[in-house]
């Protein structure tokens, strides 16, 4: 008995198609991860002895490339602006964000505890105010 040609290659593709993983079933996609807890927006306070108390809020989101980017108004100085983030390190609750804001380079360094941040903030060249945050209700 000949066979065809066209029979022989579909018996070879079939045999291909076994050979792949998974053979002919489709594989479920990852679940990507959740965000870091820090991603979202804030209620800040700012204070230090000789400046006196910043209040605003501070919104943080991730790109889809995995890098940062933010939003910062501070009502007692009139800041509404984008937070341009340079460096983002996360080390479980602990974070180190390094970034600009209206020109001033900024050093966040902070722990995330449920909805509430700890930390501090360092206007570098200038001073270090104590940092806390609370966050917003979506």
């Amino acid at each position: 008995m000949i066979r065809s040609r066209p029979r022989r290659i579909a018996w070879l593709a079939a045999g291909l198609l076994l050979l792949l993983p998974g053979g002919c079933r489709s594989v479920p996609q990852a679940t990507p991860p959740a965000p870091p807890a820090l991603v979202g927006a804030w209620e800040y306070t700012m204070t230090h002895p000789d400046q006196g108390r910043i209040t605003g809020v501070m919104t943080i989101e991730q790109r889809p490339d995995g890098t940062y980017t933010g939003h910062v108004s501070a009502v007692e100085i009139g800041i509404d602006e984008v937070l341009i983030v340079d460096r983002m390190d996360i080390d479980g609750p602990d974070f180190t964000m390094h970034g600009w804001l209206t020109g001033m380079e900024l050093l966040l360094k902070g722990t995330v505890r449920d909805d509430v941040i700890e930390g501090t903030n360092q206007v570098i060249g200038m001073t270090t105010f104590a940092f806390a945050a609370q966050r917003v209700a979506e």
